[in-house]
């Protein structure tokens, strides 16, 4: 009886074994077969804009975010079925508002430097030539070239392990190269040029908002400048470099083929502002002979190219889709 007992032993230690041994075996292919190189284009939309703080003279402004959108083509490759890197090129779309609400009365002005008038009784005249705004609201947006490096996280579960969840993080650079701003039209919005005179025959700021508009010396109020000075325009910001993340589901679509649907975050670590300059840049010459056209000549920077602003750095976060491929 002893010795059937010891047969039985041994034919269930050595099933034990056997089984043991082919799951050793069956986690070696899989790992065999998750290790290796994986290529992904994939999708992405949520909200992205352009961070910073908006202040002019004695105001604070407001900025907020707009949706934004991006497409990634990204290369992996996994050490084993858990640990890899992942790196590749994208391109993604910010877009911000900022506003000033502002006020055209004398004492809030933007002080566009001295300039010599030969215009006043053919007398040459210095004059610190002055501008005000009202009801600004400027749309910026920009095309960043994107290139991450990760350090990527994924686990396989069910059957046959068509599921599973995937985590990166690392950094990226981000070269932007489109940007843009526009102002957005409107009957609200004000723009007065003045000149500031000393001891003409007392100080006279010239076609400030309290004194008589002087047309053809341009200056005055005008409404809607957008509309007739055209300030929209490109602008200019620098390389940056920004911390990312990525969090999601892998579906398994076939033997070498996944669904990646998961969430994403950027944060930008460096400051892209490239110019510092005023809100507005005096022409050489504003007149004489301005022909009643208030405001030309003067060109408007945007904010982002501006000392409206401070640093500034980009933010986005959503929800990402795409198919990868084993190769």
């Amino acid at each position: 009886m002893s010795k059937l007992r010891s047969l039985w032993m041994v034919i269930f230690l050595g099933s034990v074994c056997a089984v043991a041994q082919q799951q050793v075996g069956n986690d070696r292919n899989l790992e065999e077969e998750r290790k290796g190189s994986y290529l992904s284009l994939s999708g992405k939309i949520g909200s992205s804009g352009l961070i910073y703080k908006l202040h002019s003279p004695e105001e604070k402004g407001s900025r907020s975010n707009k949706s934004g959108y991006g497409f990634d083509l990204t290369y992996s490759y996994f050490f084993n079925n858990h640990w890899g890197i992942s790196t590749g090129v994208g391109i993604s779309h910010y877009a911000s508002v900022g506003k000033l609400k502002g006020s055209i009365t004398d004492k809030r002005y933007y002080n566009l430097g001295m300039l010599v008038d030969n215009d006043y009784d053919g007398r040459p005249k210095d004059f610190n030539l002055r501008a005000r705004l009202s009801n600004l609201v400027e749309k910026q947006t920009t095309l960043f070239l994107d290139v991450p490096v990760m350090l990527t996280y994924q686990t396989r579960f069910g059957e046959e392990e068509k599921w599973g969840i995937y985590g990166s993080i690392g950094a990226k650079l981000q070269f932007p190269f489109s940007t843009r701003f526009k102002i957005r039209n409107g009957q609200n919005s004000e723009f007065n040029v003045s000149g500031f005179y000393v001891n003409i025959p007392e100080d006279l700021d010239m076609g400030a908002p309290s004194n008589p508009p002087v047309p053809q010396h341009g200056y005055g109020t005008i409404t809607n400048p957008n509309s007739s000075l055209g300030w929209n325009d490109k602008g200019k910001l620098k390389m940056g470099v920004a911390g990312t993340a990525e969090l999601g589901f892998i579906i398994g679509l076939g033997k070498e083929t996944d669904l990646m649907i998961g969430g994403y975050v950027d944060y930008g670590l460096t400051n892209l502002k490239k110019s510092n300059k005023g809100l507005f840049t005096a022409p050489k010459v504003y007149h004489p002979h301005a022909d009643n056209k208030v405001g030309y000549g003067i060109k408007y920077n945007g904010m982002l190219n501006s000392d409206v602003t401070n640093k500034v750095k980009p933010v986005s976060f959503g929800g990402k889709i795409g198919i990868r491929f084993k190769l």
